[in-house]
């Protein structure tokens, strides 16, 4: 509560892995992360913050869920060969957006994005 949660560079994603946060951020990079299948399912409930997924060109995500008073979007890249990753993002909140981002490791957002993302209004 109160604080952002972040998982980016080497880290070890379960099959099935759940974040809750209240009044902060999620920030979820699997670009490097150590996968333990193909297709893993992540679950996010949050209540006044933001989602945000990175993901490398190619992945297949699914994204479901209901967001109130926020936005879900998938900034998918066209023309992106399938890289045989599936992610299944179900994010359910209130007073928050859901944002999926495809780049390449290390590549970074656009600064007008983590500008306003830094505010935690637009992701």
């Amino acid at each position: 509560m109160f604080s952002d949660t972040t998982r980016r560079g080497r880290w070890r994603v379960e099959q099935t892995s759940s974040f809750v946060h209240v009044f902060g951020d999620t920030t979820l990079d699997l670009r490097e992360a150590e996968w333990p299948s193909s297709d893993i399912e992540i679950r996010t409930t949050g209540l006044f913050g933001d989602v945000k997924l990175l993901v490398l060109p190619g992945t297949d995500v699914i994204l479901q869920g209901t967001t109130i008073l926020g936005d879900q979007k998938i900034d998918q890249p066209t023309g992106a060969p399938a890289n045989g990753l599936r992610v299944t993002l179900t994010a359910n909140g209130a007073f928050g957006d859901v944002k999926v981002h495809f780049l390449q490791p290390g590549e970074d957002l656009p600064k007008w994005w983590r500008r306003k993302g830094a505010k935690g209004r637009r992701a």
